[in-house]
């Protein structure tokens, strides 16, 4: 009989929603319990133990030098390493905290992290399951692929494309300010389905043409304030960049959203430039 892949299911700061969804597989996941073997899954067993792992899941961004430290740890004890969830993939919502200016005071105590990131700030990371939660029937086909030695692909296409398949119209073209052209597909177009805008939780394309949906967005009557925070909010690390200097690019700066991310950028709606962080 083949040995058992084994198999660990990490959090870092998040809500475990995508863990909740794994467990909701209920029937699905004791079906795979024939092919895999769970050693650590703290949200469905407490008396987890941390070894060697074929297939590590990780849900959740890193916010502490612990978060950091247990991460390291997890990648360099597995074969696979795959970031489940807005969290881990792109810091999610959690990574909102970096855009408030916290002041000192009185009984203030600092956390022990500047910025809270995706996993990838950190690791290495061999595939992404997206979305806030993740898709339960997603988690299960990719583990199945992966157990059968096949690499399962990236999807760069927006969820507009999904919504065009199945022949949902389009929420823009109705007035309401909708992120589907420049999110990552994969979720089947569950939120324009049911007439809900999508917000952006599956991260951005890598060519997501963001200003000219901000231009839409404005056409609709969006204040500029409110489409910041609404391609913020699942997605800030990603939009905000790695650089700390706050000088904006030499020159005219008019660069394309991929540019500004290449480049370690924020994105200036309002003039379409690219300022380093």
């Amino acid at each position: 009989m083949a040995r058992l892949k084994k198999v660990g299911i990490f959090s870092l700061t998040s809500c475990e929603g995508c863990q909740l969804q794994i467990l909701d597989l209920e029937k699905r996941l004791l079906d795979l319990l024939d092919f895999i073997e769970i050693d650590y899954f703290k949200l469905a067993e407490e008396r987890s133990r941390m070894e060697y792992f074929d297939i590590a899941f990780v849900e959740g961004a890193v916010s502490t030098i612990h978060e950091r430290e247990k991460l390291e740890t997890v990648r360099k004890n597995s074969k696979y390493l795959v970031a489940i969830g807005a969290c881990a993939c792109h810091g999610g919502i959690p990574s909102l905290r970096n855009l408030i200016k916290t002041t000192g005071g009185r009984g203030y105590h600092p956390i022990s992290s500047s910025k809270t990131v995706a996993i990838n700030k950190f690791v290495k990371v061999d595939y992404y399951l997206r979305g806030c939660p993740i898709e339960k029937e997603e988690f299960a086909s990719f583990l199945l692929m992966l157990l059968r030695g096949k690499v399962p692909l990236e999807v760069n296409s927006p969820v507009c494309g999904e919504c065009n398949n199945r022949e949902i119209e389009c929420l823009l073209r109705k007035g309401i300010p909708c992120l589907g052209p420049i999110t990552a597909s994969g979720c089947n177009a569950v939120c324009p389905e049911h007439s809900t805008p999508c917000e952006g939780c599956r991260g951005t394309i890598e060519d997501a043409n963001i200003f000219s949906l901000v231009d839409s967005l404005k056409s609709l009557g969006l204040p500029e304030r409110d489409i910041e925070n609404k391609l913020h909010k699942f997605a800030s690390s990603l939009l905000i960049g790695k650089g700390r200097s706050s000088r904006p690019f030499r020159g005219k700066g008019n660069y394309s959203p991929v540019d500004c991310r290449k480049r370690g950028a924020s994105l200036d709606w309002g003039k379409k430039k690219c300022n380093l962080l």
